[in-house]
């Protein structure tokens, strides 16, 4: 009776403080039931405060760079629906070749994860392009993502029949992580310009176009470029650039020239060669371009509009021995539809005063395919162009793609004032700054030679339709090949244009 009596109280006491356990448990358990689910609520309520980035697979690019070009930053909102717009902004940086994003719960918001695998930073490629006056090839060397800042430094060299050079550019797209970019770019260059006959009223040179003047120059010099990034997609950009022009003799003859040229030329041979078409000098002017650019290209597919204008000054008070103006605008188009199929619409005009003969608007080659390179110039252009890429297949990283394309251009000389006649056969213009320009005379489907003409005629506007390929390799940041044969819809020949790198 004792033993047994004298442990009750322990007992009871056991047994209270087990009960009392147990309330207290369920208390907290349906505390914490209630906790989640206000989480769980709070998560489904948006947007919500990004409280943290985390950024994988980034090898080359630092993480500051990969989250500047998100757009987002942590303490701000945010919903579902920008996963695709940060998404498609890391894509067009042209940085990486897969990108992936999701959001976890974290603290009282979320965690933003975003996964970025860099391209081949480092490249260093041939080149090699075709067309009807054109060919030639060289090496393209560069960085694309310089110190992991998405810095670009690139250097260029070839050689072409008609247009060698080499090239250094470097260029900043966000100054100190702001809105400020800025390119430096300098080099030399070599281009032989080619004068067909500008009587586009018979058809044959159209067909198979008179060369009469075939003129050598060199351009050496550099540009610097200062702009800002703004608001809603605007861009605003100057452009500075000083060069010296020298230009070698102009000729006719066969070393400079096709030898089927010279019988018919109306050009006459003196002493001092064949007039070249404008004089030695340093060229210098300011361009300033604005506009609105929303395109996103996502691997070669392109999406957005862009619409701006521009305008050049060149003027002996910033170091130009030419006074000249240019304006000019274009607008730019670019649907993307069926998963990878790409209609691109564009179209542009161009305006200039008193240009020098390097400034002066050209039409040919692979901007109006159909035709040989340079083969229209003028002071005054219009242009547009419709261009439809089809995807063929993938194989690896590497994408096949098709194109059918419409070129129009109409490009011409307003006034030509010829009324002296030079000792070499062309027909002088002064410009007000003491420069000049001359032009060579036409010449008729009789061989009669006559004075250039002026002035917007139908024998001014070309056209050419036709269809290409393009590689595009998913893991560096140029495109690989591409390759478009035109057919000119007045000249009723077939060109082709080829391109190995640099494609775009």
């Amino acid at each position: 009776m004792t033993d047994g009596t004298a442990g009750a109280p322990t007992f009871r006491y056991d047994v209270e403080m087990a009960r009392r356990s147990l309330v207290l448990a369920l208390i907290l358990a349906v505390a914490g039931l209630a906790a989640a689910s206000r989480r769980a609520s709070a998560q489904d309520s948006w947007p919500q405060k990004i409280r943290d980035i985390r950024v994988f697979d980034n090898t080359k690019t630092a993480t500051g760079t990969v989250i500047d070009l998100c757009g987002v930053s942590t303490g701000e909102e945010f919903t579902p629906d920008q996963l695709e717009t940060v998404k498609s902004k890391l894509v067009n940086s042209g940085l990486f070749s897969e990108v992936n994003l999701y959001y976890e719960p974290y603290e009282d918001g979320i965690r933003l994860n975003i996964v970025a695998r860099d391209k081949f930073a480092w490249f260093a490629a041939p080149t090699f392009s075709a067309s009807d006056g054109n060919v030639g090839g060289g090496i393209v060397f560069g960085h694309t993502n310089l110190f992991g800042r998405n810095k670009k430094l690139v250097l260029y060299a070839a050689l072409f029949s008609s247009d060698s050079r080499f090239l250094v550019a470097y260029q900043d797209p966000a100054l100190f992580g702001s809105r400020v970019f800025w390119r430096f770019d300098g080099g030399v260059a070599r281009s032989k310009i080619d004068e067909f006959n500008l009587d586009l009223a018979s058809d044959a040179n159209l067909s198979n176009p008179e060369l009469f003047r075939r003129t050598p120059v060199w351009q050496t010099g550099a540009g610097i470029q200062i702009g800002l990034n703004l608001p809603l997609h605007l861009r605003l950009a100057a452009y500075y650039r000083i060069q010296d022009l020298t230009y070698e003799k102009a000729c006719i003859s066969q070393d400079c020239a096709n030898g089927s040229i010279f019988p018919s030329s109306p050009l006459l041979t003196t002493a001092n060669g064949v007039d070249q078409p404008s004089p030695d000098g340093r060229e210098a002017y300011f361009h300033f371009d604005f506009g609105y650019d929303s395109t996103v290209n996502t691997w070669g597919i392109k999406t957005g509009t862009a619409i701006g204008a521009w305008y050049e000054y060149g003027d002996k008070s910033i170091g130009s021995s030419f006074k000249y103006d240019k304006f000019g605008g274009g607008i730019r188009h670019q649907i993307r539809f069926f998963e990878e199929h790409n209609l691109i619409l564009r179209g542009g005009a161009a305006y200039a005063e008193n240009p020098p003969f390097t400034e002066e608007f050209e039409a040919g080659g692979s901007g109006l395919r159909g035709f040989n390179y340079r083969e229209f110039r003028g002071d005054t252009s219009f242009d547009g162009h419709i261009e439809y890429y089809i995807p063929f297949f993938w194989a690896y990283s590497m994408a096949f793609r098709g194109l059918v394309f419409y070129d129009s251009q109409a490009v011409w000389f307003r006034n030509i004032d010829a009324s002296m006649v030079t000792p070499g056969g062309t027909y002088m213009v002064v410009h007000p700054d003491g420069t000049y320009r001359t032009f060579l005379p036409e010449l008729d489907g009789a061989g009669m030679p006559h004075t250039p003409t002026a002035g917007l005629h139908r024998a001014n506007w070309h056209n050419g339709v036709g269809g290409g390929l393009r590689l595009y390799l998913k893991s560096i940041n140029i495109p690989l090949l591409g390759f478009d044969f035109g057919y000119g819809l007045e000249s009723r020949e077939v060109r082709f244009y080829v391109a190995l790198g640099l494609s775009e």
